[in-house]
């Protein structure tokens, strides 16, 4: 599962322009991780409604949309915290081809969350 965080948070860090300071592309990275987290949740959530018919789940309310975005933001902060302040001073992302590959893949993955939230 982290490898999975690693990996998005590459795609969003790279797709963060590099004009940015560090500090504000890492955190444009964990916001676009957190994003994800959180339609990936939301959605998977709405899927668990579907199938058992509401019988065991109670509709989505404001209060449960918060818990569950609260829960992303939860695991975009773990994954911070797994990493050593010297991790996110020396990180700088990928570099040429391999930087396209990642932003690429970052969008792709919003249009693929997309693409399954769309079944709902």
């Amino acid at each position: 599962m982290l490898r999975l965080l690693d990996t998005l948070f590459r795609c969003y860090y790279n797709l963060a322009s590099k004009g940015q300071p560090p500090y504000s592309r890492i955190a444009t990275a964990h916001t676009g991780l957190w994003l994800f987290l959180a339609f990936f949740i939301i959605g998977l959530y709405a899927l668990l409604m579907k199938l058992f018919d509401n019988e065991y789940l109670p509709p989505i309310s404001r209060l449960l949309y918060v818990v569950l975005c609260g829960t992303a933001a939860g695991a975009s902060v773990l994954y911070y915290t797994r990493h050593p302040a010297s991790y996110w001073d020396a990180y700088q992302g990928d570099k040429g081809n391999r930087r396209v590959f990642y932003a690429l893949l970052g969008v792709f993955s919003y249009g693929f969350l997309a693409f399954l939230s769309s079944w709902l």
